[in-house]
């Protein structure tokens, strides 16, 4: 889950006081070290120097330190917590990859020797992905580290570096004058130094605060933008098509015959949008559900796979009827291909445990079996988590071009190719893949998904020529495993989401295929793996 964005402005507001506070203890505490040093070199030299005198300098030099001491820790806290709280914002402002979690922002601190790079290394992760410029998930790794942290990272472990000399010096001089003035010396110098830190730690901790509030009204400002397209993308698909004529109307004998109405079932009015409708089932009891095989997604002799597991997975997700337990993986055998028409679809409960589910469904047309399916749903549970695939690079969606539509299915999505060679240009891998989103604005849960992993032309036909393969690809078994629990809390409607799709064997008339679906932020959401038949 993604933590909500906090702006770091009152907290900021106090390290910005304690730090002017230390730099100017600081500055006074260098004062007094010349003064000091200068008693000691006079006394050195053979110059009484007044008990009082003395005991004024010793009461001024303590207090100093006290102040000092307090003001240390408290900024040392308050700047932990700020750091936490800034790493704790990237998510939220869109950063993906990153390098350091929030963990490190506190344990980097206090492991020995690593404290001399880890706090630098995340600081300077926050700073480049909290800048404004870097929109998209991953492009804060290619922006440079500014030298004013550099700078204020090494004038602060160099301070840190002399405090520990003169704590050293200051215990071993024991009753010899000329050590004394050697910690006096130094301390100067570390005073200076935390002067120095603090006025850099100043603009440090300015930048990223307003960078962050920036970016965030930025995001907010995009959101709010796409908030507008979407209703004007809704108002113009229901708008009625304006009459257009040339010239003057023709005479004609009787009335004109009015349009008609798109035919929508009461199912596609429910749900909004055609896609639910097309996937919609209702239940009859005791796990089974009706359904109807539409049209609209056939490719070549039978509707594509992935509206199948859409349409199969809908009905398992009502029967294991729980929130909290999202899909995790899905399995689906098609044994014939559907017609056209009314379907129906048998679930069974085969096991609940504390926190997964098994569930399996029959595709039935009559008493003819059309696929077999298999799921697991869970619900989340905190463990070592870590990702190793990279996300595929490619064009945002605005720079890449529309695919051609050339069967019904094309209609039923927004796709645009990113990866690979088009279909039968010959390419050097079975590789292909793009953006995709469904028409009609909707938030992509695991069904989406799910159609979305069988959507693309098959791999093959990025690797051949128009003429090697003389049918389609069917599909005989599917596999998606949802890496993430959809939809996400972040998701809104008309994410894109980036598909890509391999093969890497094909003998004995099969092949497989593996699928991945990246969100645009740069989430594995699902990852499918195929077996299809090359005719």
């Amino acid at each position: 889950m993604i933590p909500p964005y906090v702006s770091l402005k009152t907290i900021s507001g106090w390290i910005v006081m304690l730090l002017v506070a230390t730099t100017l203890v600081a500055w006074m505490a260098v004062g007094f070290d010349i003064a000091d040093a200068r008693v000691l070199t006079l006394e050195a030299a053979g110059r009484l120097v007044e008990p009082a005198e003395k005991r004024a300098y010793a009461l001024t030099g303590a207090a100093l330190l006290a102040l000092q001491v307090a003001l240390y820790g408290a900024l040392a806290t308050g700047f932990i917590i700020w750091t936490y709280a800034a790493r704790s914002n990237l998510r939220a402002l869109g950063a993906r990859r990153l390098d350091y979690t929030t963990e490190w922002a506190v344990a980097g601190w206090f492991v020995p020797v690593l404290n001399l790079v880890r706090p630098y290394q995340v600081i300077a992760e926050i700073w480049k992905a909290s800048d404004p410029a870097t929109t998209e998930a991953v492009a804060w790794k290619k922006a440079a580290t500014p030298p004013l942290l550099q700078i204020w990272w090494l004038v602060f472990v160099a301070f840190a570096c002399l405090e520990i000399v003169v704590l050293i010096a200051a215990l071993s001089a024991g009753d010899v004058p000329a050590e004394f003035r050697f910690a006096r010396g130094v301390s100067i110098l570390a005073d200076a130094g935390a002067a120095v830190a603090a006025t850099l730690a100043y603009f440090v901790v300015t930048k990223i605060t307003d960078a962050q509030d920036e970016k965030w009204d930025l995001r907010e400002q995009y959101r709010a933008i796409d908030e507008d397209l979407l209703v004007l993308t809704a108002e113009k698909r229901t708008a009625p098509e304006p009459k257009r004529t040339r010239g003057r109307a023709k005479s004609r004998i009787g009335p004109l015959p009015s349009p008609r109405p798109p035919q929508r079932d009461a199912a596609w009015e429910l749900a909004g949008t055609r896609f639910d409708a097309d996937t919609a089932v209702h239940s009859s009891g005791d796990g089974h559900y009706s359904a109807r095989i539409d049209p609209g997604w056939w490719v070549v002799a039978g509707p594509n796979g992935g509206y199948i597991a859409a349409l199969v997975l809908r009905a398992l997700t009502r029967s294991v009827n729980d929130p909290e337990r999202r899909p995790r993986s899905f399995t689906l055998h098609f044994t014939a291909p559907p017609l056209q028409g009314p379907a129906r679809i048998e679930t069974r409960i085969e096991r609940t445990g504390r926190s997964l589910t098994s569930v399996s469904a029959r595709l039935l047309q009559d008493d003819r079996l059309l696929a077999l399916g298999l799921a697991a749903f869970s619900k989340p549970h905190d463990a070592l988590e870590y990702c190793h695939a990279p996300m595929p690079d490619a064009l945002p969606p605005e720079q890449c071009p529309l695919m051609e539509k050339h069967i019904e299915i094309h209609d039923r999505y927004e796709q645009r190719w990113a990866i690979g060679s088009p279909p039968f240009q010959g390419g050097d891998q079975a590789l292909c893949g793009g953006w995709i989103r469904l028409p009609e604005p909707r938030v992509n849960d695991a069904l989406s998904v799910a159609a979305f992993c069988d959507a693309f032309p098959p791999a093959l036909f990025s690797s051949v020529r128009h003429g090697q393969i003389t049918g389609g690809v069917p599909t005989v078994e599917l596999t998606i495993h949802f890496r993430t629990a959809l939809p996400r809390v972040d998701a809104y409607p008309d994410d894109w989401v980036l598909a890509v799709f391999r093969s890497q064997l094909a003998r004995d008339g099969f092949l497989e295929e593996a699928g991945e679906i990246w969100s645009r932020d740069g989430v594995l959401l699902a990852q499918s793996r195929q077996l299809a038949v090359v005719r």
